[in-house]
């Protein structure tokens, strides 16, 4: 858990937005790949579940980023 006022090193803020970019591009990829698949294949359904944990991760992310630990 972090320290109340503890600020971010610039090493670890590049560090957290090459992971954000790094989600979104993926999330992304994953989306455009998954129309090219027949509906309710097995591969479109792991497809939807990764997607759905990408976009958990970058929920988090983004509450990390706003919960003040960068101010």
């Amino acid at each position: 858990m972090p320290v109340p006022n503890q600020s971010l090193t610039p090493y670890e803020l590049v560090e957290l937005h090459e992971l954000l970019s790094m989600e979104v591009m993926e999330m992304k990829k994953l989306r455009s790949s998954s129309t090219t698949l027949p509906e309710g294949s097995q591969l479109a359904s792991y497809i939807d579940d990764v997607v759905k944990t990408k976009e958990q991760h970058i929920g988090e992310l983004k509450q990390f980023i706003s919960s003040g630990v960068l101010q």
